[in-house]
């Protein structure tokens, strides 16, 4: 669903929250593609249908785990296609490349004074291994929180990872005044659930939800949200 205002009640964004995974970097071919490997190796790969990627897209790894077991038809445990599939992917992280727009609008936030935070189904270790390319947009950040981190009982859908982000910026905020970027249905679920504005990037089909969303970062307009403008000669 495309909303022409997508601030209309002009609810001004102090600080900005981002997802990892789709919505920064581009990650989700590389998770697909692990998904289709994994299951054609164990012959599950006519289980592995659209409809079952897209809603792993946003979960944990243990969610993808038990996501995938379920669907599937996996015989081994959920832990044990956790493994397998972390075995597949942490050689994969290094190549992972920013999201068109991603880099630009970060950038322009950091250098405006606007607080920025990341909040990611992802745990620690494997985020760090998929940023360590890219640390010098990620050093900027007021803070990051991870799928992992103490006080996070769960995984998006689940609000955690947003409310503590929220929870972690120096000052208060109100969650009206903070805008979430996500890519997936999960995420979006997940950052509405705990009060946030939210804009959608997602990753392939647009699904029918009555938020702004967006083909790429590169057509974010920070002043539709009470941001400063890019500059005149960035846009």
């Amino acid at each position: 669903m495309c909303i022409d205002n997508p601030n209309q009640e002009g609810r001004k964004v102090t600080h900005v929250i981002f997802d990892l995974d789709g919505t920064i970097l581009d990650t989700e071919t590389v998770y697909r593609k692990v998904y289709r490997k994994v299951c054609k190796k164990h012959g599950h790969q006519e289980r592995l249908t659209k409809r079952v990627e897209n809603q792993l897209l946003g979960l944990s790894a243990m969610q993808v785990a038990n996501k995938l077991k379920n669907e599937c038809q996996f015989l081994q445990t959920a832990k044990e296609l956790r493994l397998e599939l972390d075995e597949e992917l942490v050689p994969m992280f290094e190549t992972v490349r920013l999201k068109p727009g991603a880099e630009k609008l970060i950038q322009h936030l950091l250098r405006s004074g606007i607080p920025v935070a990341l909040a990611t189904s992802s745990r620690r270790k494997s985020a760090k291994l998929k940023m360590a390319n890219h640390k010098f947009l990620f050093d900027g950040f007021s803070h990051m929180v991870f799928r992992d981190d103490e006080g996070i009982r769960d995984g998006k859908p689940s609000p955690d990872v947003f409310l503590k982000a929220l929870d972690d910026f120096p000052v208060n905020v109100k969650s009206e005044n903070c805008l979430a970027f996500e890519d997936s249905e999960n995420g979006v679920e997940a950052a509405l659930s705990a009060g946030l504005q939210v804009v959608m990037i997602p990753e392939h089909s647009i699904p029918d939800l009555p938020i702004p969303t967006l083909k790429s970062l590169d057509d974010f307009r920070p002043e539709d949200y009470g941001l400063p403008p890019y500059p005149a000669d960035e846009e």
